[in-house]
Parts: C-alpha cells; sequence; structure tokens
C-alpha cells in the first residue's frame, strides 16, 4: 500500500467522527486494502489536531541535515560528522 490519498484521509475522517472504531472504518471499504495501524494513526491525528489532512498553525516538520568533513593528509584520515537541526 502506498501513500494515502486526500480523500481517503477525509474519508477515514468522515467514519472517525460519526464514531466508527478502526476496523468499521476499515470494513466500510475493503476494497482499499487499508491497514489498521495506519486507520489507527489517522484517527489519533483527527482526534489531536481535528483534521486528517491539515495540521495545526505553529506545527513544523523538523529537518535534520548531516554534515561530512574529511580531515587528513595523505597517510590516511578520518571523517568528522555533525548534525544540523533546521527549524
Amino acid at each position: 500500500m502506498g501513500n494515502l490519498s486526500y480523500n481517503d484521509k477525509l474519508r477515514m475522517q468522515t467514519l472517525h467522527e460519526q464514531g466508527l472504531g478502526g476496523k468499521a472504518v476499515i470494513s466500510s471499504y475493503p476494497d482499499k486494502g487499508w491497514k489498521l495501524s495506519i486507520v489507527q494513526k489517522v484517527c489519533s491525528q483527527v482526534d489531536r489536531t481535528g483534521s486528517a489532512v491539515f495540521r495545526k498553525q505553529g506545527q513544523r516538520l523538523h529537518a535534520q541535515f548531516v554534515v561530512v568533513s574529511f580531515r587528513g593528509g595523505a597517510g590516511g584520515g578520518y571523517f568528522l560528522r555533525h548534525s544540523v537541526h533546521c527549524m
């Protein structure tokens, strides 16, 4: 199963807001092949943020970049690894 579409998330949100649990959501659309863990994750996002497709204002994805530099000369050397967090 690949990524969930926008419409699939909205379907899950609507059914969850009607009081259906994860297994009931899956049984409503058996041809979709949704996994229970994915449906539960979408339902918990709805409970937490109020939406399956939008984040609350202020929520961001935090990126981490790794910078590798080589130190040494002709006889050998070593690599230094630095983590840089971006917000």
